[in-house]
């Protein structure tokens, strides 16, 4: 476990806010709805990278990996 004298080490628990775009492919693919996995692919890594590097701008020790 790191620990740190200087600051309070943080991490990130839960679930990450989803953009409505991506809410609307998860609800389409959980209910049978047709839908394109390949842009629900694409924009998931998309969110992902972006939660990262803001997680990483604000200086949070343990970052979401894809």
């Amino acid at each position: 476990m790191k620990t740190s004298t200087n600051r309070m080490l943080t991490t990130h628990v839960g679930s990450m806010a989803r953009p409505p775009d991506l809410f609307e492919m998860l609800s389409a693919q959980a209910t049978g709805r047709p839908h394109d996995r390949g842009a629900f692919a694409q924009r998931a890594r998309s969110v992902i990278s972006d939660a990262v590097r803001r997680q990483a701008e604000i200086g949070i020790d343990v970052v979401l990996r894809l």
